[in-house]
């Protein structure tokens, strides 16, 4: 998702473009390059920078919020026994 290369060569980013990139870059998910054309833009653009804060806040309290947890062990025991029913059932002969 880069547009031209800039002045030094390095591809440069519009707002929209990093911006669109903004949860990838959160999540590891960013080639290098692209990733580096991310933090160029970032560097020079303080309404984006601001945007990225925001969004990483953004997104521990919603991965805070929707955490699975861990079972009680009372269901995990269920769910196995269930599962090992399952397999027994459609397990050839």
């Amino acid at each position: 998702m880069m547009t031209s290369a800039d002045q030094s060569g390095t591809p440069a980013l519009t707002c929209d473009l990093a911006r669109a990139e903004v949860f990838a870059a959160i999540d590891g998910e960013l080639d290098a390059a692209t990733l580096g054309a991310l933090n160029a833009h970032l560097a020079d653009c303080a309404p984006c920078g601001n945007r990225l804060k925001s969004d990483v806040v953004f997104l521990r309290v919603v991965r805070r919020a929707v955490s699975p947890g861990i079972a009680p062990a009372s269901l995990r025991a269920r769910v196995a026994l269930l599962l090992h029913e399952r397999a027994i059932q459609i397990a050839p002969a």
